[in-house]
């Protein structure tokens, strides 16, 4: 009985048709998510950049989860959360955890746009480090089970449909998935995911380090439904 309590009380994977998340004490469909190899990044040991995130979240609710790169577009990902939302689903990061650094510069980004247009400030201790890009997450919980891409296929973007194994062979290292509408016999393809977070609205942004075209977060016409989480906060300015 001690061993079940304890196992109730983690986070893990009910590997059926839909597979289901237990997370924090809830069961969740597992429908759509982010997909992510990570590990130290630029100057900060993958330890260090857990512990700024757990900062972040103590003092605002939620964490920005940094990347870059070509793929995990910025408006494509926002868009198929968005149009999922109306089910009720809630969506999550699954991490995998990688020995292979991130070589990338250490400088700031402290600026948000959710449309590489209009920018603004963030707070001085919200930030992420040499990357371009952001997931807005919250909950970042240590895991240790196994998760199938085969049932799952590329949700956006030019790969759109693609079987997820195939997708995250070799050098992929992200990706937004949803669960396959077909059954193409794809052989089972297991990974171990080691962290996850519970993704909030607006889902993802970008980022850049330096003021140009600065704005201030509450003189913009944007509608606080597509601010999510940002509509709560206080910049500096």
């Amino acid at each position: 009985m001690k061993n079940n309590t304890e196992q109730k009380s983690k986070i893990f994977l009910i590997d059926e048709e839909i597979p289901k998340l237990f997370f924090r004490n809830k069961t969740y469909p597992v429908h759509s998510c982010i997909l992510m190899k990570v590990g130290s990044h630029g100057a900060e040991s993958f330890t260090e950049i857990l512990n700024r995130k757990k900062s972040e979240h103590i003092s605002y609710g939620f964490m920005l989860w940094g990347y870059s790169g070509n793929l995990l577009n910025v408006i494509d990902t926002r868009k198929h959360f968005e149009s999922k939302t109306k089910l009720g689903n809630k969506f999550f990061i699954f991490m995998i955890e990688t020995k292979s650094p991130f070589k990338n510069s250490p400088v700031r980004s402290k600026y948000f746009s959710l449309d590489k247009m209009r920018w603004f400030a963030l707070p001085q201790n919200l930030f992420t480090t040499g990357c371009d890009k952001a997931i807005i997450c919250r909950n970042l919980t240590k895991s240790n089970f196994q998760f199938d891409l085969s049932k799952y296929s590329v949700a956006s973007g030019a790969s759109k449909g693609k079987n997820a194994s195939e997708y995250l062979k070799f050098r992929t290292d992200k990706a937004c998935i949803e669960l396959s509408g077909h059954t193409d016999n794809s052989d089972p393809s297991f990974i171990t995911v080691s962290w996850v977070a519970e993704i909030l609205p607006p889902y993802a942004i970008h980022m850049k380090k330096d003021e140009t075209f600065q704005q201030n977060l509450f003189s913009d016409k944007i509608p606080k439904s597509k601010l999510g989480v940002f509509g709560r906060l206080q910049t500096d300015e």
